[in-house]
């Protein structure tokens, strides 16, 4: 039971720490990216280096 007790209260108590600090981490990085393309350039890249599959059965 204590166990049990210990994970809730870390993966609810104190997650919002840890997600903020996470978020704080990712957006410092933001704006950063450099690149000598241009953006017309960066787009036809990703798409050209897409992939398409079949999927089968159903999507929910």
């Amino acid at each position: 039971m204590v166990r049990i007790i210990r994970f809730l209260k870390k993966e609810i108590i104190e997650s919002p720490k840890e997600e903020r600090q996470l978020t704080e981490e990712f957006l410092s990085v933001c704006g950063t990216w450099e690149d000598d393309r241009t953006v017309e350039e960066q787009i036809n890249d990703i798409y050209s280096a897409r992939k398409s599959r079949k999927v089968q059965g159903e999507i929910i």
